[in-house]
Parts: structure tokens; sequence; C-alpha cells
């Protein structure tokens, strides 16, 4: 702290110093500007003393003010580096919650197109079926021409077919696998009501049988409406 009085120590030795100077009876002015100079000496020394301490202190408290400002400025910098990057993970985050809801919707509307589709398929392979017939009874040849047996079984229940009214006709493994039992005939046919005749012609003729077919063997054929 600055001192803003003289101190008891400073006025004693002014007394001290005027106690020692001679006393002559003739000179009382000499003797007191002698002392008004010491006086002044001792002020001027002092003042000098407190303008050292105030300007130490004035740099002091500057030194404080630049180290403040400048952590001050670094807090700043660090509060803004944190908003930044605050605001990028909070977008990021949304981002990625946009993206993940986006996902969900798009992995929900596939389910449901992959069911429709299911859903289609399953159905169109039921109208398929309900175009073909399943021919059972008619024993294997080697290089045999299906479509032939169609027409000839067809023209023996009173039917009229070509192999042009023929999609397609082939042999597959029955659902019951009977040791020595020929594979069923499925047939697609072009036109339902063919189909419909030739079913209903061989209800008509529950008794055809391979040799109808001019087979040697003998074998019950039946003619059903696939499912």
């Amino acid at each position: 702290m600055i001192s803003h009085a003289l101190s008891e120590s400073d006025i004693s030795k002014v007394g001290e110093r005027s106690n020692k100077r001679p006393r002559t009876e003739d000179s009382p002015i000499s003797d007191f500007a002698l002392f008004t100079r010491e006086i002044r000496e001792m002020l001027s020394g002092w003042k000098a003393e407190q303008d050292a301490s105030f300007k130490k202190l004035i740099n002091e408290v500057s030194d404080l003010k630049a180290k403040l400002l400048a952590s001050e400025k670094i807090n700043a910098e660090i509060t803004k580096s944190m908003d930044f990057m605050n605001s990028n993970f909070e977008e990021m985050r949304s981002q990625f919650q946009k993206s993940e809801a986006e996902k969900n919707l798009e992995i929900c509307q596939l389910k449901e197109d992959l069911a429709n589709v299911k859903f289609e398929f399953n159905l169109q392979q039921q109208r398929e079926r309900l175009d073909n017939i399943e021919i059972t009874g008619i024993p294997e040849k080697s290089n045999e021409n299906l479509s032939e047996y169609l027409v000839s079984l067809a023209k023996t229940v009173g039917v009229e077919l070509t192999s042009d009214d023929i999609i397609h006709i082939n042999r597959v493994q029955p659902r019951t696998n009977t040791s020595g039992r020929p594979k069923t005939i499925i047939a697609k046919l072009k036109l339902r009501n063919i189909k419909d005749a030739i079913i209903s012609g061989a209800r008509k003729n529950r008794g055809l049988t391979s040799v109808d077919l001019r087979y040697q063997e003998i074998r019950s054929v039946s003619i059903l409406m696939s499912t």
C-alpha cells in the first residue's frame, strides 16, 4: 500500500538533523532555510519512492489485466469450439436419426412389397393351375411325345385338340412316390373351355385305360384338374 503521510521515524530524523546543527544567536533565518531544504529533500526522496512503488503497482495491474484478457480470450475460443463441436454433434445425430428412420421405413416398404409379390405369385400360380390338367397312369417311354398322348386322349373322350392348343406339357414326380408308378403328366392349355371339355369327357369315360391309347400295358388313366 502507498503511504500518504510521513512516518514518525522520518519526522524524528528531521529532528535529529536539526539538533545536530550548531546554534548561533544571530542566524535564525539561516537555520530555518536549512531546515526547509532538508524537509524538501526528504519529501522529494519520499515522493520518488512513492512514485516508483506506484509505477510498479500500475505495471503489475496492467500485467494482470493483460493476463486476464488473454485468459478470457482463450476461454471464449474454447467456448466457441465447444459450441461448434456440439452443433456438429447435434447435426450428425439428427442426420443419423433421420437416416435410421428412412432406412426402417424403406425396410418396411420392402417387406410389404415382398409380401405383395409373394401373394401375386401364389395367386398367379393358382390361376395357372386352373388352366392345367393332370394325367396319371400313362406308362413312360423313351423319346415319347407327350403332346401326341394328350391329343389322342382328348380325341378318345370326344374333344378335338391340336398341339397348337397346348402351351406346355411335361412329366413331374407324383406327390406320393410309388414304386413302378409312372410320373404324372402336367399340361397347360391355351383355352380353359378346352380343358373343361377334356375333364368333362374323362368323367363320362371313367373306364379309360392305357390300352385306349394303344399301350399293351393296361393301366387306369385319370384326367384331373391340376391343384
